[in-house]
């Protein structure tokens, strides 16, 4: 008798289940491939990023290396194998340098890119190692009250000595609280080239009508120039690559913000309470009222072209209680009649660098380097040639993270970047 193999019969929804997981399968293993390829774009567009960002680096890096006050526009394949394309360009701003670096990646049909702009800025010159540079060499220094010079001191040759004014006689147990020597009637001198750049900008043309939405001007783009015979400037916030231009002067109202601008009128003022960072430069007067604050890193510049019809005295007045930190500057080219004068007042002080060939009258305190032909102290009785009251120049109290500028001589200074921008 034949025997037969009785084999169990699946129920059809058996194959139902087989294609539902087959399914799921095929599902979970396009999804694995999909993320597979997903991760590799990632990773491949993080590498593509990371190289933008090397190579805009690299192209910053390029810019710090070259000649320090040359401008320059340059583009190059930065590797030589057509993938990796730089542009790098140097070029002022105020007493500063402009530094742009744009990277561009190309990998197949990948194509991007990397932009940076950043202030570039210097060391500071070995001559404001110095607390004083005083140049005037016929009328001694003379010192009284509570006045403090912590430093090194380059003084004339008739030396320095204690005064008696206004009822004040010196109160220090020394004179000069550091080194003194003798100053060869020299004061650290200016970038001529700089100077006639600043002077140019007095005449640049306006490419914009009017103060429409200029809260942030992108310095990757043009910059924005705004002419008109006066401004008057009150709460509004303005920034970026904004260069204004008056006929005759310009106001800062105290509701006014400001951030890395330019101002160029032959007279500014700052309203009582102002505060902001920008770089003025004036002609005849630039005036800072109390109680302002000009942040890190501002310049106040007056460069004063003496003519014979003149009967006002070009200054610059800082006013008490007032604050700049950065650079403060008064050059007048040729003989002066009227030597132009820059006027501290009282509990007013300056982080940085004053530098004038003119007079100054420092009633308040300089934390950092003073440099000037002479002082002149203005009494409600009397004036006084080269005498200080109550004043203060501490040259230790300036941050060794200083950064000068591109109007002094940059022989043997480092180039380094003061503030990313864009």
């Amino acid at each position: 008798m034949l025997g037969f193999t009785r084999y169990r019969q699946l129920p059809a929804r058996a194959l139902m289940y087989t294609l539902l997981i087959s399914l799921l399968i095929a599902l979970v293993s396009a999804t694995l491939i999909k993320l597979s390829y997903t991760q590799g774009l990632l990773h491949e567009n993080d590498w593509n990023r990371e190289r933008l960002i090397r190579n805009v680096e690299s192209g910053m890096q390029l810019i710090l290396a070259a000649p320090k006050n040359e401008s320059f526009k340059l583009n190059f394949d930065l590797y030589n194998k057509g993938n990796d394309s730089i542009f790098i360009s140097k070029t002022p701003w105020g007493v500063f340098d402009l530094a742009k670096s744009t990277a561009i990646v190309h990998q197949g049909t990948y194509v991007d890119s990397l932009h940076k702009t950043a202030l570039l800025a210097y060391t500071l010159p070995k001559a404001f190692d110095a607390a004083l540079n005083l140049a005037q060499g016929n009328v001694p220094l003379g010192l009284c009250g509570k006045t403090r010079i912590v430093g090194t001191a380059y003084l004339p040759r008739v030396g320095v000595k204690r005064v008696y004014v206004n009822g004040k006689s010196y109160q220090g147990d020394r004179l000069i609280y550091g080194n003194k020597k003798q100053n060869n009637g020299q004061l650290p001198s200016l970038d001529k080239h700089r100077l006639e750049q600043i002077l140019e900008l007095f005449k640049l043309l306006a490419n914009s009508d009017q103060l429409a939405n200029p809260s942030n001007i992108p310095f990757s783009k043009q910059a924005v120039v705004i002419r008109q015979p006066n401004l008057y400037l009150d709460n509004i916030k303005l920034s970026g690559q904004l260069i204004l231009v008056a006929d005759s002067s310009i106001y800062f109202g105290a509701g006014c913000m400001t951030e890395d601008i330019i101002a160029i009128a032959p007279e500014i003022h700052f309203a009582e309470g102002f505060r902001g960072q920008l770089q003025a430069f004036a002609k005849k007067k630039l005036n800072v009222a109390a109680n302002c604050q000009l942040d890190y890193p501002s310049v106040l510049g007056l460069i004063y072209e003496p003519k014979k019809e003149d009967k006002v005295t070009a200054t610059i007045e800082i006013q008490g209680g007032s604050s700049v930190e950065g650079l403060v500057f008064l050059n007048a080219k040729g003989y002066a009649y009227r030597k132009p004068l820059i006027t501290i007042g009282d509990s007013s002080w300056i982080q940085g660098v004053l530098h004038t060939n003119g007079r100054l009258d420092l009633k308040g305190t300089v934390y950092g380097s003073v440099s000037c032909e002479r002082f002149s102290l203005k009494t409600a009785s009397a004036l006084y040639e080269n005498y200080l009251l109550d004043a203060t120049i501490d040259r230790s109290r300036l941050s060794q993270y200083y950064l000068s500028t591109a109007l002094f001589s940059v022989v043997n200074t480092k180039t380094q970047i003061l503030k990313c921008l864009d």
